[in-house]
């Protein structure tokens, strides 16, 4: 197995991790809880990969035992019209061929009723069996065809997206992150899984949250707009709500749970285990959803890592210093090339470069 990347999705389509959620042993134990221990920084992901595959479980499982009660019923309710046609008068069977056509002679033959009412029950018995059959065996055909499937939207560097959730709600996803949600909301909550950067526009269902998962924070908002960043470099995860209301459950427990509303945001820690509440401008958080680039008192790191997942390219520096990376920049491009933004940041911190396809040389003057 290659989980390099660790993504939900990887885990959901692999069938030992199925068995060890689902119907496990102690050969699946040994394996699953060894291969953690070797790949700690996978812990969350696995969490929640279990977590989809449990919720899943329930709601077949709730599907099922309607199913089961329904299909008794309607047995029942066979039996029961079948009673009803053997008392009228005691000379009326459902396979006699005078229950098709009352004016055919009477046959007075014992043996032959007793035939025919043993034929009848055993009938009666068949058609409930190929129903059961059918039933159970058919149902479980149609809930494999039925079973809810998952759709993973999945931004490389360089692109970003628009997607249409099933409810309705609307996800602008930024480039180099990916989106997971299953293809029918069911159930009693409308849940996403998100790696990356997005913007959340919700469609109002108070009777049914919205639910995002982000590493260990959940997000949960009934009709709002929120924006959540969660890139996997070490820097905060940040939630930043911009309409309605929204509940925030960070990894601390019961003591970690917040409520923020329009123009906050809440910073999580995930390394210090740390939050913090701040006031957030709109316009520089919502700057790339605009096709905006904006820099505020950004550093080296923040700054190249950012071009790096808008346009696609790796970079690679010549001449650096200690002293060299201190250095912060502010500024904003909208729409802009590659080259026009470099230019820009080359003529303030001093260094020149050049770009061959995807790759970008930055070269600090002595």
């Amino acid at each position: 197995m290659n989980f390099n990347r660790y993504q939900i999705s990887d885990f959901l389509d692999n069938a030992d991790f199925r068995a060890w959620v689902l119907t496990p042993n102690s050969e699946l134990e040994a394996y699953w809880l060894e291969w953690i221990k070797d790949h700690p920084e996978a812990y969350s992901v696995i969490e929640q990969a279990r977590k989809v595959l449990l919720d899943l479980e329930a709601e077949r499982k709730e599907v099922s035992q309607k199913k089961r009660e329904k299909l008794w019923k309607r047995i029942e309710e066979t039996n029961q019209s079948t009673d009803n046609q053997k008392k009228d008068n005691g000379k009326v069977l459902p396979i006699h061929p005078r229950y098709v056509n009352p004016d055919l002679p009477k046959k007075k033959t014992v043996k032959r009723r007793a035939l025919l009412i043993n034929l009848g029950v055993a009938a009666s018995l068949l058609i409930i069996g190929v129903f059961i059959t059918g039933y159970f065996f058919g149902s479980t055909t149609k809930e494999m065809k039925e079973e809810i499937l998952w759709v993973r939207k999945q931004n490389p560097k360089g692109q970003k997206s628009k997607i249409k959730l099933p409810d309705g709600s609307k996800v602008t996803l930024n480039a180099e992150s990916e989106l997971l949600y299953k293809e029918k909301f069911e159930g009693l909550t409308r849940e996403v899984y998100l790696k990356g950067e997005a913007f959340f526009e919700v469609e109002k269902n108070t009777e049914k949250p919205f639910v995002v998962h982000s590493a260990d924070i959940l997000t949960t908002a009934l009709g709002t707009s929120f924006n959540i960043k969660y890139i996997e470099d070490g820097s905060p995860l940040k939630v930043s709500l911009v309409t309605g209301k929204v509940k925030v459950e960070g990894p601390n427990g019961k003591d970690d749970k917040h409520i923020i509303t329009p123009g906050e945001q809440l910073k999580f820690d995930l390394l210090k285990h740390t939050t913090h509440r701040e006031m957030f401008n709109p316009t520089l958080v919502l700057a790339w959803k605009n096709n905006i680039i904006s820099f505020q008192n950004a550093d080296q790191e923040e700054v190249f890592s950012t071009l790096s997942r808008w346009y696609g390219v790796e970079f690679d520096f010549q001449n650096t210093s200690d002293k060299i990376r201190e250095w912060r920049y502010s500024g904003q491009y909208k729409d802009e090339s590659l080259e026009r933004v470099l230019d820009g940041l080359s003529f303030t911190q001093g260094f020149s470069y050049t770009i061959e396809d995807k790759h970008v040389t930055i070269n600090y003057k002595p």
